[in-house]
């Protein structure tokens, strides 16, 4: 019997749902390590399969202000070294707060040890507001003379800035932040003494790193609390000032790329 040809018979390939090949898209790779397939991939010199990466979105803006500290827009964050006395920029903060600084001294409540802190914050009256006056201080225990490290440093701040920020959300609605609603903190260059071999350029790094470090963590797990949006580094000395400017602008877009966040510079000095 010779064969016969049918035109009954189906000419395309079968669904995915009838057991015919699937095709699925690609989707990044979540993983926050090396894959087996990467790790081959490495060893014979092939292009790895590019990895998924969230982005932190939060952000912050940091600039330079050459003038007194008594114009500070938002708590004031001082250096005290263990030891130490409250003596130069610390004293003129602790006049401008009316003592509070030293009352927590002479009772022996003042940070000093590395990685101890005090927010100090106060209500501001009219009077204040009418003047300007800073309203609070953040002061961050710095260790023994000598001993600081730009690593410890921005470790130091990120501390400091937890400290701060979670405080502020305990006020449950105080206005502790001036007439703004941004939460921001005013800074001096710390570590740049004559004892430390910490660079003007350093202690920004350092700054910048503690505060954007604060803010990832206060996002990922605190996420109905507050973060840093602003902050100041405030200089007496107009040379300071312009090169901690220069530093700002020349660092902010490299830190922000390699901390995945967004550092905004102010473009001039304020």
């Amino acid at each position: 019997m010779g064969s016969r040809c049918t035109s009954r018979l189906p000419t395309s390939p079968p669904s995915a749902s009838r057991g015919g090949a699937a095709s699925f898209r690609a989707l990044p790779q979540p993983a926050l390590f090396p894959t087996a397939g990467d790790l081959t991939a490495g060893l014979l010199g092939q292009q790895r399969t590019k990895r998924y990466r969230a982005r932190v979105t939060t952000g912050f803006r940091a600039g330079v202000v050459h003038g007194d500290l008594r114009y500070a827009r938002y708590p004031i964050v001082v250096g005290h070294y263990e030891g130490d006395t409250i003596v130069g920029a610390e004293a003129r903060i602790d006049q401008l707060l009316e003592g509070a600084l030293s009352t927590r001294y002479n009772l022996g409540l003042y940070p000093g040890p590395a990685r101890t802190s005090s927010v100090v914050l106060r209500q501001p009256t009219a009077l204040q507001r009418a003047l300007r006056l800073p309203n609070g201080a953040v002061v961050v225990g710095l260790g023994r003379w000598g001993e600081l490290t730009a690593a410890q440093l921005a470790n130091l701040i990120r501390r400091a800035a937890l400290t701060y920020v979670l405080q502020l959300d305990d006020a449950a609605g105080a206005t502790l932040v001036g007439e703004s609603d941004i939460v921001g903190l005013s800074m001096l260059l710390i570590g740049t003494n004559s004892t430390s071999n910490i660079s003007i350029d350093d202690s920004i790094a350092a700054i910048l790193r503690g505060i954007a470090q604060a803010n990832r963590e206060l996002r990922s797990r605190v996420p109905a609390a507050r973060h840093i949006e602003e902050i100041e580094l405030i200089e007496l000395y107009a040379d300071t000032a312009i090169e901690a400017a220069r530093a700002v602008r020349r660092l902010a877009a490299p830190l922000g790329d390699e901390l995945d966040t967004r550092i905004e510079a102010a473009p001039l000095l304020a």
